[in-house]
């Protein structure tokens, strides 16, 4: 009859238990992550849709989107330096919420505006990498 040692593991049970241990681990790490960046794309998502209703708001008042250039007169601004607190008082604290910026991508004129994000995977029908949103929506 065969009687196993009871001493404790060995280097190779050990270190099998460790690795299964590190990919545990890995795997998760990797879902969080993934996660993660699925929540940042749907914060981007939902400002853009916050910058269009400011910018489509201005519209239906002024017929025009020039006003909100005071703040945002150049390409490649933030979109928070845009005048339009009237119809987005958080707009100056509005950033992206990861490694992007919302820039502005066409200077608000009185017929068309475009401000530019990053979708870190896609989301929906819009595929990962850089958006624009203008007055058509985004593409």
């Amino acid at each position: 009859m065969f009687i196993p040692d009871r001493r404790g593991l060995g280097l190779i049970s050990t270190l099998l238990i460790l690795t299964v241990v590190a990919a545990f681990l890995a795997g998760v790490g990797l879902l969080l992550s993934q996660e993660r960046a699925r929540v940042r794309d749907a914060r981007r998502i939902a400002d853009m849709v916050r910058v269009q209703f400011a910018f489509e708001t201005l519209f239906r008042e002024k017929a025009s989107y020039s006003e909100a250039a005071s703040g945002c007169g150049q390409v490649e601004v933030l979109v928070s330096t845009c005048a339009l607190t009237t119809y987005l008082p958080q707009v100056q604290n509005l950033k992206d919420p990861g490694r992007y910026a919302y820039r502005v991508a066409k200077v608000p004129d009185e017929r068309d505006y475009a401000i530019s994000f990053v979708l870190e995977r896609a989301y929906e029908s819009l595929a990962k990498g850089k958006h624009v949103l203008s007055k058509d929506g985004v593409r």
